[in-house]
């Protein structure tokens, strides 16, 4: 007696894809995301993996390697882009129309100098008989988008957190002038994936 034993179907979607822990994943400054899922069932040989665009076949991919639960992906295109994943089971069985999508969060660049930078709406700013000023600008763009500024009153900022953070989301925020008649004052800023510059200011 012999047993025989035929499987011709393909494995369900991978469940609940996450790229470092969410989806789609928090935005990043560095590469690699952790890809990750939860298999359908027990017979799971790998998954394949494409990305930015779906896929037409179903080896039209990588495959991430036998008994891989998750892989490590570099990344180097910065902005959001579209991870494709599915599954192949121990029967060679595969559907690439069974794919799921997590979207990659990348941004390494830090923000360019805030434009049209005023101190009570111009610059540079009114006489005033106070100290306090308020000071607006307008976000450069951003693939992130900004968190927030940094600023120095007096002399330059040596490095990138040399001087105050006016906190997540503050625009306009106030500074008050630490002598009298005129003084400069620098500001810069980071982004939501936490990169920053203090030469662009």
């Amino acid at each position: 007696t012999v047993e025989l034993r035929y499987d011709p179907n393909a494995p369900e979607s991978p469940c609940y894809p996450t790229a470092d822990g969410l989806s789609p994943s928090p935005w990043k400054n560095t590469s690699p995301f952790k890809i990750d899922w939860i298999n359908p069932s027990t017979d799971i040989k790998g998954a394949w993996y494409k990305l930015g665009s779906p896929p037409p076949s179903n080896t039209d991919g990588m495959f991430a390697g036998t008994g891989t639960k998750y892989f490590n992906l570099m990344v180097a295109q910065q902005g959001i882009q579209p991870l494709y994943l599915w599954l192949e089971d121990t029967h060679g069985n595969v559907n690439y129309s069974t794919y799921v999508t997590v979207y990659l969060r990348y941004d390494s660049s830090p923000p360019a100098a805030p434009k049209n930078l005023t101190a009570d709406g111009y610059s540079p700013s009114p006489w005033k008989n106070t100290p306090t000023f308020s000071i607006g600008w307008t976000d450069p763009a951003d693939t992130s988008g900004i968190k927030g500024a940094w600023y120095k009153i007096g002399s330059p900022p040596t490095s990138n957190t040399d001087g105050t953070f006016a906190g997540t989301g503050t625009k306009p925020f106030n500074v008050n002038a630490t002598q009298e008649v005129g003084q400069d004052l620098y500001v810069w800023l980071e982004d939501n994936t936490g990169n920053i510059n203090y030469t662009n200011r």
